[in-house]
């Protein structure tokens, strides 16, 4: 009896041999095929937008850098697919001074960049100093071809502590201000708090929005004059 219970098993359960394929396994094989093509068009869709953000970043550095009348309209609509990406920003858009090239609004350093003023005081520019391990803002404006600076200078923290993606908003307390003019220096009765975001930020360029407006900033060989 022993023997036909065992013979009856194994003939109800027929061995699966090399080179065939059972009834399970040819279902599971056009699954695996999909998910395969799925992570292949998902790594072409990250490739391709990536490319479009590389693509529309360098095309905003071009624009705003250029000797030639800025087209604003341009400018704009790159500002928004860069911001509408949800970017991670990275480190590196916090690393060293950056200076306004293009600004729309009553930002203060609008007049700056103004050609009448240019004609005026010389060579102008404005930006921001940021010491993210420190928390530091510092605000620059130089005059007069560098012969006049002023600054201001504070605190920064990030409205949530995780820096992605953007747009990434910060609270500003700016605590003291000074006025450099030749070899003398004057204090500024400068202090309040404030709000900026960043709407986008890479190594070259940064897109950075406050209550006066907006402004793309590019790295800057600026540095802070020592009496």
């Amino acid at each position: 009896m022993a023997f036909i219970l065992r013979s009856s098993l194994v003939t109800a359960h027929k061995p699966t041999f090399l080179g065939r394929t059972t009834q399970k396994s040819r279902k599971k094989q056009p699954q695996a095929i999909r998910a395969r093509k799925a992570v292949v068009g998902m790594s072409a869709e990250a490739d391709s937008a990536c490319n479009s953000l590389r693509e529309s970043s360098e095309r905003l550095v071009e624009l705003v850098t250029s000797n030639s009348s800025s087209d604003d309209a341009e400018i704009k609509l790159l500002i928004s697919r860069l911001e509408g990406a949800g970017a991670t920003l990275v480190k590196d858009s916090f690393s060293g001074p950056w200076e306004v090239v293009w600004s729309e609004g009553t930002m203060a350093w609008r007049a700056l960049v103004a050609k009448g003023v240019q004609a005026i005081a010389g060579n102008c520019r404005a930006g921001q100093a940021f010491d993210v391990e420190k928390r530091q803002a510092l605000n620059f404006a130089e005059l007069f071809d560098g012969r006049c600076e002023i600054t201001a200078e504070g605190t920064f923290t990030p409205v949530t502590e995780a820096l992605a993606p953007c747009p990434v908003a910060f609270d500003v307390a700016i605590t003291r201000g000074a006025i450099i003019v030749g070899t003398r220096q004057f204090d500024l009765p400068i202090s309040g708090p404030g709000f900026f975001e960043i709407l986008y930020g890479d190594a070259s360029v940064r897109v950075f929005r406050s209550s006066g407006g907006l402004a793309v900033q590019v790295p800057s060989d600026w540095t802070r004059k020592q009496l």
